[in-house]
């Protein structure tokens, strides 16, 4: 099982969180601003509702004058279903009309909105109630209220939030859970890619790291570190080749020219002509060693693919040479070599 520490220190993990945290940020933002617009539309419906009821008391004062106004009122306040608060006072504040025992802790001049906590024990649920009013001044100076009971909005906005909270908990969770799976998965090809390396450097230069088939990045890389250990595999047994190639074909030329070395020293003259025959011959069999070594190292580099021609060559000149080279090896062995 991954170590959780090499987890956390994986670049797949630290990437996952910070797109989680950029998610998370852009979503918090986005319920925030679709929390206050729900807010927003949800006060504008009741302060539309007010307005709607309001202005057909006003008109019903118009046209029926105050006891007609009473009644309707009245009428309202006993359907069990209304839950929209009236109170209609005389020029003093004296209750006339409503479903409100007296008028809020509220500036009473003029018109306009106002918030208060309701309590009134002629309500069900009595107590500290939240709720919005709009208050108007009628001709002959009569006072008319009339407002909402805004816990539902208030219940709505708390229960909306929490959702959104358990959401946004919710996403941070999966997310973690998928950067934990991503960094999982990453450290497993890593550690497999790893033990690879581990078999290399201990000199298996066979051994390849593990390709998946995704194309990703880590697997173009994988691919090209492959290419990479082939041809380092292909110079090495290359090498291999040329060790004992030069091993084998020096053998002799070695042989030959510590016989002459030795048969220089046994020849105790002082003709420098003697001398310089000897001399002469262990130079020419170390200039033939020179040519073999150098053309061992040709043939390695070119298996290897490093050689590079650069100029033209002579084929016919270096077939006739190839036949004087081996023709006498094929006479040996009863064999006619012919080129054309």
């Amino acid at each position: 099982m991954p170590d959780p520490r090499a987890l956390l220190r994986t670049s797949s993990f630290r990437i996952a969180v910070l797109y989680l945290l950029l998610f998370w940020s852009s979503t918090a933002l986005l319920m925030g601003i679709t929390w206050r617009i729900t807010l927003r539309l949800v006060a504008e419906h009741v302060s539309e509702t007010i307005n709607t009821e309001a202005e057909g008391l006003s008109d019903t004062y118009r046209s029926r004058g105050l006891t007609g106004l009473v009644r309707v009122i009245e009428g309202r306040v006993a359907t069990p279903s209304n839950a929209t608060l009236y109170l209609l006072t005389s020029p003093t504040f004296e209750p006339l009309a409503g479903n409100l025992s007296h008028w809020p802790v509220a500036p009473r001049t003029g018109e306009g909105w106002t918030s208060f906590m309701l309590e009134d024990s002629r309500l069900p649920d009595s107590g500290h109630i939240p709720a919005r009013a709009r208050s108007f001044l009628l001709a002959g100076g009569f006072h008319l209220l009339v407002g909402r009971d805004i816990r539902e909005g208030d219940i709505f906005a708390r229960r909306l939030a929490e959702g959104m909270a358990w959401a946004l908990g919710i996403s941070v969770a999966l997310g973690l859970i998928g950067a934990v799976l991503l960094a999982r998965r990453a450290l497993k090809r890593v550690e497999k890619i790893s033990r690879t390396a581990s078999r290399i450097v201990d000199g298996d230069l066979s051994a390849r790291m593990p390709q998946n088939g995704s194309g990703d990045e880590l697997d173009r890389l994988v691919g090209a570190v492959n290419v990479m250990l082939d041809r380092l595999e292909a110079l090495m047994q290359g090498l291999t080749r040329l060790s004992h190639n030069i091993a084998h074909e020096l053998k002799t030329p070695l042989s030959r020219l510590s016989n002459r070395v030795e048969e220089a020293l046994r020849q105790e003259t002082d003709d420098p002509v003697l001398l310089r025959g000897a001399l002469e011959g262990v130079s020419a069999e170390a200039a033939q060693m020179l040519d073999l070594f150098r053309a061992l190292l040709d043939i390695a580099e070119a298996e290897a693919g490093l050689l590079r021609a650069t100029g033209s060559v002579d084929l016919q000149r270096l077939l006739a040479d190839m036949v004087e080279l081996y023709e006498p090896a094929a006479e040996e062995k009863g064999l006619v070599l012919t080129a054309a």
